[in-house]
């Protein structure tokens, strides 16, 4: 996520080393997020293979069709956007060190209050507001990246193979797609955060399948 793993009140570490992997961090507001799409890759799932399938965690490198770890670990893909995970890799792995966290979908809304959005729009399901340009990338992404929060565009592994192709990635360098931790109750789905081209941020809930940062 986990680009939005997320701890309060630390405003003093500007770096952070998780499973062998070293972070840059960032403070907006009262909270301090990494400001990278996380690296975690234990193993690698080809595309089109999920929790859909055997109900495991999975991580995926965008557009790598094998389970090659040493394989997936060269690709541009994974040096520039990190692992997409399915949410029960958040849930099953420990993604981040002790003290942080994955961010819920309260975290995400205190980030999106801090940043401008209308308080009108903050629990809307859908596209909301024009502000992701102040969160996203400015030099692989369209945006200005004032916050510092770094955002990239690192696509999605979706459940449906026939999304866009036959193993079940899109968007890579067009949208990023964040988890929340948040579920809803009585079924298999979770908040996350889409942002596009555009400059809306999305809140939307998808299945718990999806492969996402």
């Amino acid at each position: 996520t986990n680009v939005g793993t997320q701890v309060t009140n630390v405003f003093s570490v500007p770096t952070l080393v998780s499973n062998g992997h070293s972070y840059s961090t960032v403070a907006i507001g009262n909270q301090c997020w990494y400001a990278e799409n996380v690296r975690y890759l234990p193993e690698v799932s080809p595309g089109f293979h999920g929790s859909e399938h055997d109900n495991s965690p999975h991580a995926y490198v965008y557009g790598y069709s094998d389970d090659n770890f040493t394989e997936a670990s060269e690709t541009f893909a994974y040096n520039r956007f990190g692992a997409l995970y399915n949410f029960l890799a958040l849930e099953l792995w420990d993604l981040c060190p002790s003290g942080w966290r994955v961010p819920s979908d309260s975290d995400w809304v205190d980030l999106e209050i801090y940043i401008g959005m209308p308080d009108s729009l903050l629990f809307n399901e859908g596209a909301r507001g024009s502000i992701s340009g102040v969160l996203k990338d400015a030099q692989n992404w369209n945006g200005s990246n004032e916050t510092g929060f770094s955002a990239l565009p690192g696509g999605a592994r979706s459940s449906i193979a026939s999304f866009n192709n036959s193993l079940g990635f899109a968007d890579g360098g067009f949208s990023g797609y964040f988890w929340s931790s948040t579920s809803l109750p009585n079924t298999e789905d979770v908040w996350r955060r889409a942002f596009g081209t555009d400059s809306t941020i999305s809140r939307l809930t998808r299945p718990v399948h999806q492969g996402y940062s």
